[in-house]
């Protein structure tokens, strides 16, 4: 990297201004070593990490147009922006470990975050009984996940994660894994972010969730049971944890719309029109959020 590159130089000219300055004192030149490695580190590192916050913050402006745009297509205009600034903040990578992996986790999740708007497309024209854009929408997304995933694999490395306790990557690569029929290295990625994961309680009903869906319904009952020991008044896990015990079908609603972030496919009809009725009865402005579209098929089909 082009900063420690710099800073070991600049200690080896630290090392030489001790050790000539002191009459050829070896000993002397290593306080200076360090100290001129250490300044010149710092000084660079900070240089580097505010470029880096100068792309996020103007990334980030980008990204609240989308919350304000009820529009789709426009979100996915919106989002192809916001990947391409962050695209062109891999420069930075040469200079500064950490911001590779960063900027690659960013990206990873807007591709991910389009894939999961481009199926809301999908279940739109289903809705309407459009079968052909349904299945183009869905081929889209599709491409957007495995971009995400290429992303995600270029973030993942274990130390790294640990480092920067970023789990929601890893556990959207992990789904991917799911979705493209490897279970077992979705069932490993998890396992390795435990850490990580486990001051969440999401963790570990996604963790608890795709073991069941894999089979092994009392590694999914331990790692659920644990989650209800560590955050007792988390009701979602508690009637997962009673869902496993009682080999009844799982029902994910209560986790809410941080779920379907992680796995938009499961975000049907059924459970549209029962997060439209949880929002018209805890604020019905936000009931808007649903698309009048959706809103029309729905009716059209008679729900």
């Amino acid at each position: 990297m082009k900063n420690l590159i710099i800073s070991i130089l600049v200690g080896i000219a630290g090392f030489g201004l001790g050790y000539f300055g002191s009459n050829f004192n070896l000993y002397a030149g290593i306080p200076t070593a360090f100290f001129c490695f250490g300044i010149c580190y710092f000084i660079l590192m900070r240089r580097s990490f505010a470029k880096l916050t100068t792309i996020s913050q103007t990334a980030m402006q980008r990204m609240q147009g989308i919350q304000s745009n009820p529009d789709p297509e426009g979100q996915l205009k919106l989002l192809d922006q916001t990947i391409i600034i962050f695209e062109e903040g891999l420069s930075l990578k040469k200079e500064q470990f950490l911001i590779a992996p960063t900027l690659h986790s960013q990206i990873g999740s807007l591709h991910y975050q389009a894939g999961g708007i481009l199926m809301q497309l999908r279940l739109r024209e289903s809705l309407q009984g459009s079968a052909s854009k349904a299945s183009t929408y869905k081929s889209k997304a599709s491409k957007r996940f495995k971009k995400a995933k290429e992303h995600f694999l270029d973030f993942y490395k274990p130390w790294q994660v640990k480092v920067m306790k970023n789990w929601h990557p890893v556990a959207m690569l992990a789904a991917q894994e799911y979705r493209e029929g490897n279970k077992e290295r979705s069932l490993e990625l998890l396992n390795e972010i435990q850490g990580a994961g486990g001051d969440d309680p999401l963790f570990y009903g996604i963790h608890a969730w795709l073991l069941h869906k894999c089979d092994k319904q009392d590694e999914a009952l331990i790692v659920v049971s644990d989650g209800c020991d560590k955050h007792g008044s988390h009701q979602p896990l508690k009637e997962m944890r009673q869902a496993i015990q009682n080999k009844k079908k799982i029902d994910v609603f209560g986790f809410g719309q941080n779920w379907f972030s992680f796995f938009p496919e499961q975000l049907d009809r059924d459970m549209i029109m029962r997060m439209q009725s949880q929002m018209m009865a805890n604020n019905p402005d936000q009931a808007q959020q649903l698309s009048r579209a959706q809103r029309r098929a729905l009716k059209k089909r008679g729900q």
